[in-house]
């Protein structure tokens, strides 16, 4: 997968470099006719309130609310001042924090002099074309791995006993370097994802900015308010379990003899030095090794959007899952329960009682 997540990477980020500009910038300029004719009849509906004796708000509470909607409302439709203050304070805070935490974790040169460390402004910044080839690096020392596997295959000899071995250096191969790319895959979709949902949120930001100017709609600017302190936290973990992840897969390359140098610069010399530490090694312990640590940090890994929800009081997807299909568990009882009814299998009405009785003549 040599240079897989730089394509993919690469091709999405092209997408993203401009959408919040180009998504908020349309938005602002669509919702002023709009608000202004929201704004329009707030005032004269607050001047018939004065006119029919109904209103007891006084001038200056009604002229201080106007203030703050004016004040709310140039952030939502000022030319540019929702891009240059509020998306770039978003951006500016989650790249410090995630950048400051990764600086006290000290994972500087990540255990891994071959491909080096990953910062926390790669997941952050405008750009995540380094963390992009960060990770491609780390795909390539894992192909190493592979090789090296097959070139101890190799020499195992033409004899029962060395096809037998050969077949199993294979396997320890293909196990060691499958671990590896579930590992990578799932890093590169926890960056994109934390990347795009806040793209996303950002660009439709204007919106709800102007939902903060007025009561009845203030509730969904407090939502919008919490989805993006989510995936702003999500962000910030993604770029510190980022470090602290390569760093401990890292630990179980380094056996390997593949995380030395580049991986391009001379990829003979490490497939050898690989396969001579094989020799060396247990194979299999390695293999394993290496699989079981990788599938457990992606499985950390994932975690993580469930964590950032939790610290922002959002809801997860999978509670939001559970809450569908209660619901839709309770309405298909429901359902059935009057199919079977009128089907036959329920109590029927009963028939009406007549007086049977007859009187007598003498």
């Amino acid at each position: 997968m040599s240079g897989l997540f730089t394509a993919i990477g690469g091709t999405l980020e092209n997408g993203m470099s401009t959408y919040v500009t180009n998504v908020s910038s349309a938005l602002s300029g669509a919702l002023v006719p709009v608000v202004t004719t929201a704004v329009t009849i707030w005032v004269l509906a607050y001047g018939l309130a004065i006119v029919r004796g109904e209103a007891h708000e006084p001038v200056p509470a009604f002229a201080w609310r106007g203030l703050k909607m004016a004040t709310v409302l140039a952030f939502a439709l000022g030319s540019g001042l929702y891009q240059q203050e509020v998306v770039t304070a978003v951006n500016g805070a989650t790249a410090g924090l995630a950048q400051t935490i990764q600086n006290a974790a000290n994972t500087t040169g990540g255990g891994n002099p071959g491909c080096g460390s990953a910062s926390g402004s790669s997941v952050t910044a405008a750009s995540a074309t380094s963390i992009y080839q960060t990770l491609d690096c780390y795909d390539q020392q894992v192909d190493l791995v592979l090789d090296a596997y097959s070139v101890k295959a190799t020499h195992e000899g033409l004899s029962l006993a060395g096809i037998v071995a050969g077949i199993g250096d294979i396997v320890c191969g293909f196990v060691a370097a499958l671990g590896g790319s579930i590992f990578l895959i799932v890093l590169a979709f926890e960056v994109v994802m934390a990347r795009m949902l806040l793209d996303l949120v950002l660009g439709i930001g204007p919106i709800f900015i102007v939902c903060a100017a007025f009561a009845p709609t203030a509730r969904f600017f407090e939502a919008w308010t919490a989805k993006v302190a989510n995936y702003a936290l999500l962000q910030i973990l993604v770029a510190a379990f980022l470090g602290m992840a390569l760093t401990a897969f890292s630990t179980e390359l380094a056996p390997f003899q593949v995380t030395t140098a580049p991986p391009g610069s001379n990829a003979g010399a490490l497939v050898a030095a690989g396969q001579a530490a094989l020799e060396a090694s247990a194979a299999w312990g390695a293999a394993l090794g290496m699989f079981a640590t990788a599938i457990f940090l992606a499985m950390v890994g994932w975690q993580l959007p469930a964590v950032a929800s939790g610290l922002s009081g959002g809801a997860t997807l999978s509670g939001f899952g559970a809450f569908v299909a209660g619901v839709a568990s309770r309405r298909l009882a429901t359902l059935i329960g009057r199919a079977l009814t009128r089907g036959g299998n329920g109590p029927r009405p009963g028939g009406t009682i007549r007086d049977q009785t007859r009187s007598g003549g003498g």
